[in-house]
């Protein structure tokens, strides 16, 4: 439940979510023009892409078109300024902006600082890729956004998510919003990865995950489990399995065990005591009332049941679909018929 003055906040705060995704699409310009821009690298692919060995080059580099994508964005994102100054602090996303004053479309002005972290993904959808990151939630990382929940698995375990953003920082004794948004652009090789000609952009959308002061209303439906493998737990930490197993995570290897944060430790523990993560979580809590806690706990952007500015405005959505290729984009349906659906011109 939360009071009037409460309630005021988080519509404030909402509104500069919305305000600032908008930005974001103003800031691109003509999205045919970034498309093409996207796409410029066909001019010369022929002649970077070794002949000879087409296929492992694009196999060595997971994120083949990502220093690309992110010249084209962030040039524009840059050159338009409606999102402010960079600001030089090492967390956030790869763009971290800071913007004294707010003025709305109305001519209505929010006089507070307001801090814009702005992450780019990019993920090919033919074989061998993860199209999946962009179908119905996408990874996000937890330098790349401030809500600070729990995260239900299927098999019944709750992990806490602590992301490494605040939901505000104080800038000249103000207090400043943190704002998360993603961009993401999804591409396919032709004809194959194997024997690339030619990048085709096949869709671009923006998203904005929420700040972590509207935990209260939005509670555990944010983020869904991210990638369970590898790991870190938390140090200082008492670990039990079925049988009075017992281990304490410590910050450094010791004759006794791995370090916590080593990525392989919960998976010796279960070798070791020949039982599962969820034996390993019930006992834990059984025995401390804990939960498990990691340092590297990966969460996906729940769009679907998080899509809309539930309290500034439910009609605005938290997310932006700024392209669709209806024609070779249809190939990959019905995984992206959410970005049909949504794709106006």
């Amino acid at each position: 439940m939360t009071d009037n003055s409460e309630l005021d906040n988080f519509q404030i705060l909402e509104r500069l979510e919305s305000f600032y995704l908008s930005q974001i699409r103003n800031s691109l310009g003509i999205i045919s023009e970034v498309k093409n821009e996207l796409e410029s690298q066909n001019k010369i692919m022929n002649q970077f892409l070794n002949p000879n060995d087409r296929g492992a080059i694009i196999s060595e580099y997971k994120s083949f078109f990502d220093i690309g994508a992110e010249r084209v964005i962030y040039n524009r994102l840059n050159k338009q300024n409606q999102l402010g100054t960079p600001n030089s602090a090492p967390i956030g996303a790869d763009l971290f902006f800071e913007k004294n004053t707010t003025i709305f479309e109305d001519g209505s002005t929010y006089e507070l600082p307001v801090i814009i972290s702005l992450d780019l993904k990019t993920v090919r959808a033919n074989e061998g890729s993860a199209i999946g990151d962009v179908c119905g939630d996408i990874p996000v990382g937890v330098n790349q956004n401030s809500y600070k929940t729990q995260i239900k698995y299927n098999d019944g375990q709750i992990r806490n998510y602590t992301p490494r953003l605040q939901p505000s920082y104080t800038i000249d004794n103000n207090e400043a919003i943190v704002l998360t948004y993603l961009i993401v652009v999804l591409y396919e090789l032709e004809p194959n990865v194997q024997d690339p000609q030619r990048m085709n952009v096949l869709m671009m959308s923006s998203f904005c995950i929420p700040n972590g002061k509207l935990e209260p209303k939005y509670k555990t439906k944010v983020f869904n489990p991210g990638k369970s493998g590898k790991l870190s737990l938390s140090p200082g930490q008492e670990i039990h399995g079925p049988g009075n197993k017992f281990h304490e995570t410590r910050l450094e290897n010791t004759s006794r065990g791995l370090a916590s944060n080593h990525p392989d430790l919960l998976a010796n523990l279960k070798r070791k005591w020949n039982c599962s993560t969820l034996d390993i979580y019930t006992s834990t809590k059984n025995e401390t009332g804990k939960l498990l806690e990691f340092d590297n706990l990966d969460g996906r952007f729940n769009y679907i049941d998080c899509s809309s500015f539930e309290l500034f405005n439910s009609e605005k959505k938290r997310y932006d679909v700024l392209f669709f290729d209806n024609n070779k984009a249809d190939k990959y349906l019905p995984k992206l018929q959410f970005y049909k659906d949504n794709y106006s011109t």
